[in-house]
């Protein structure tokens, strides 16, 4: 069973992701979220994400995750960061619609889009691997560092706090904020706005502005996934991860 909803509707690609309540990030949701970005940049011009009214998403799925040995947990590192990277390069505007908590993983996949529109009422939005034990995956890494700039960069990775809506635009983590019923109103306004640019012109500024991102990724990427392996079955982190995995 499918877990996202695609429409395309105007040009614009309507994706919705429906893995449960927490919208957990499980190996299939990122298979069906790779899967939808070739239709995406043949079929639409412009892609808005959301999830549910609760969690855009809780990130990483950790009781399936939790019992992946290294190969395993590599291969689904290396997917979700191809596909990241797939989202993060599209061609297209790509906007997030955050009706519900974006934590971790889910924060990533916020992140790694252009722009990003977020309820006012009861929203947290932040990365909390390092209470975890853990980096950040390196593409997110240099995405929060575009958006937010080094010296705010860094002290959220290290604090690990999640931050509300109306600190986060301060922050450079969300772009806009308005009461829930208006985010997808607002976020297809975004999109129209975009779209008025030349699809050809988007696509090369987009590609200007992430030139040094995409260089700097590919060229760390792998020794990156190691170490965040390597941190990942220390034994402090897999007690912490265990705590963690009591909330999915």
């Amino acid at each position: 069973m499918p877990l996202i909803d695609m429409e395309i509707k105007n040009d614009i690609a309507f994706v919705q992701m429906k893995n449960g309540v927490t919208n957990a990030v499980s190996p299939e949701l990122i298979a069906d979220l790779s899967g939808i970005m070739a239709k995406i940049k043949n079929e639409a011009a412009a892609m808005i994400l959301t999830g549910n009214h609760r969690f855009f998403s809780m990130g990483f799925d950790l009781p399936r995750v939790m019992e992946f040995d290294r190969t395993r947990l590599k291969t689904y590192l290396t997917d979700f960061q191809n596909m990241i990277f797939e989202m993060a390069f599209l061609p297209l505007p790509v906007i997030v619609a955050l009706t519900g908590h974006a934590v971790a993983g889910g924060a990533i996949l916020a992140i790694v889009c252009d722009y990003r529109i977020g309820k006012s009422e009861k929203l947290r939005i932040g990365f909390n691997e390092s209470l975890l034990g853990l980096t950040l995956p390196y593409l997110a890494e240099l995405m929060l560092e575009r958006f937010t700039g080094s010296r705010i960069c860094g002290r959220l990775l290290v604090e690990g706090s999640l931050i509300k809506a109306e600190n986060a635009i301060s922050l450079g983590l969300i772009d806009e904020i308005c009461p829930l019923e208006g985010v997808m109103e607002q976020a297809v306004q975004k999109a129209r706005q975009l779209l008025e640019i030349p699809g050809e012109t988007f696509a090369a500024m987009k590609e200007n502005h992430l030139a040094a991102v995409r260089e700097k990724y590919l060229a760390r990427v792998g020794p990156r996934t190691e170490q965040f392996m390597d941190l990942w079955f220390t034994k402090e982190t897999q007690k912490r991860l265990t705590r963690a995995m009591e909330k999915f």
